[in-house]
């Protein structure tokens, strides 16, 4: 069984150092491609609305879920739940993390606004 269970770590050490190396290498050989005067801002123009409603929607995601986690640990506090407690928790910080994400994201990239587009 021992044995078993070293083949198996093995392979999957095996695939995963392989899928590591692939993603290195076709990372070190992407060319970057710029756009030229009016092409750069048409792009600009078409890409922003879609990163807005994004990052806006990622945005809402994490906020409801954080919602939901809050309210799971309240319950799970009120009733003395310890694995509650800790599901309820790790979906609030879920959600917290990913409605930073979307504002981080929308600050970074930029984009309209999600409420703008409605």
């Amino acid at each position: 069984m021992k044995k078993l269970i070293n083949k198996i770590n093995r392979k999957g050490a095996v695939f995963w150092g392989m899928t590591l190396m692939v993603t290195a290498m076709m990372l070190s050989v992407s060319v970057p491609v710029l756009a030229w005067g009016d092409m750069q801002t048409q792009a600009e123009g078409a890409i922003g609305p879609i990163v807005g409603v994004v990052f806006g929607a990622l945005q809402m995601l994490g906020a409801a879920v954080a919602v939901f986690g809050a309210i799971q640990f309240a319950f799970a506090f009120k009733n003395d739940d310890a694995d509650g407690k800790g599901k309820g928790m790790r979906a609030f910080l879920a959600g917290a993390m990913g409605f930073a994400v979307g504002a981080i994201g929308r600050g970074v990239v930029g984009g309209a606004d999600f409420t703008e587009l409605i």
